[in-house]
């Protein structure tokens, strides 16, 4: 499965962040926790879809879109605690492999 991105997002999000987007893939390939965002009437446009993994150890929040067979990636940062704290307690310890 691959991820593609805008090019303008992929510089925003470095600034705002501090992480390239293309470091998704990397998340991707993990365990996941994924849901839908609600979007009401007044919010057209593609359904967009969040998804907390890790990257290099560390617990990340992607959202998304799909663009056909591809996640086109719109944000990525670092999980807030709370966050941190939900994926863990669905997969365990960010890094290491998840409760049986």
């Amino acid at each position: 499965m691959s991820i593609e991105y805008e090019p303008s997002k992929y510089a925003l999000n470095i600034a705002r962040h501090g992480v390239p987007l293309r470091f998704a893939a990397v998340m991707f390939e993990g365990r996941l926790i994924e849901w839908s965002e609600y979007r009401g009437s007044d919010r057209p446009g593609p359904a967009r879809r969040l998804a907390l993994g890790t990257i290099a150890g560390r617990v990340f929040l992607c959202v998304f879109t799909w663009h056909g067979k591809a996640r086109r990636v719109i944000l990525l940062r670092k999980a807030t605690a709370g966050e941190a704290d939900a994926y863990e307690k669905c997969h365990g310890p960010a890094g290491h492999p998840g409760r049986p």
